[in-house]
């Protein structure tokens, strides 16, 4: 199939210069009419500034998980609480020497969720989220 090209009809280029030339010429004189009032604008600029949080680099990632300690932090969404038991028996059966804990850590702000955090991190090599969504 074809792509099919517009065509500019000649009839449509007159009517559409003389109607860019009328307004010019309008605008000339209604500028002319108005050039001894003042008139003062403030720019504004519409763009934000942005400062966000300072990043935080990752953490080195782990070599191996073998005899780490591997912390499970549930989000206490419904297909997390689904997805952990399957998980927790799969890690332990390829990584025996693996230590696991969990935490369940709603994903909803609150009060001293830092805090919340701070267990989990302490108490482990190397986290798991597990997101239920």
């Amino acid at each position: 199939m074809r792509a099919k090209r517009n065509k500019i009809r000649p009839g449509f280029l007159l009517p559409s210069f003389l109607f860019v030339a009328v307004f010019a010429a309008y605008s000339g004189v209604m500028m002319n009419a108005h050039a001894g009032s003042q008139v003062t604008l403030a720019v504004m600029n519409p763009r934000a500034d942005l400062q966000g949080p300072t990043p935080i680099p990752l953490a080195p990632r782990l070599r191996a998980l073998e005899g780490k300690r591997i912390g499970l932090i549930n989000n206490t969404k419904e297909n997390a609480t689904l997805l952990q038991p399957e998980l927790e028996k799969a890690l332990r059966e390829m990584l025996p020497s693996a230590k696991l804990k969990s935490w369940s850590i709603s994903y909803r702000p609150f009060e001293d969720k830092n805090r919340a955090l701070e267990e989990p991190a302490k108490d482990s090599d190397g986290i798991i989220l597990l997101f239920g969504d």
